[in-house]
């Protein structure tokens, strides 16, 4: 799988976000949005809810989860050591420009 990056000028979807995003930098900011936008404003202001993105807040609100996770077993880890040797292999061989 390969990640692809794209202009919003050959996608319809990608510019609608383009505008939405600097409508919202543009309010949060304070500054000038023409009477036209407003309502754009006004229709999503209060219907989500925005929290911090981070490693710390996310660790925040999943710790209990976390927290009552059973440890690993010797057979997860056999696994484990088993996928990451198919992984190390996939990698050399497209280091190597064989993948």
């Amino acid at each position: 799988m390969t990640i692809a990056f794209e202009s919003s000028a050959n996608s319809a979807g990608l510019e609608v976000v383009d505008i939405y995003l600097w409508v919202f930098k543009r309010f949060m900011e304070d500054k000038e949005i023409t009477p036209e936008l407003s309502p754009l404003i006004r229709s999503q202001l209060h219907r989500g809810r925005t929290d911090e993105i981070s490693v710390n807040a996310i660790a925040s609100r999943w710790k209990r989860w976390f927290d009552e996770l059973p440890g690993p077993t010797e057979e997860n880890m056999e696994k484990v050591r088993e996928l990451m040797a198919i992984d190390e292999e996939r990698r050399l061989r497209a280091m190597q420009g064989d993948a």
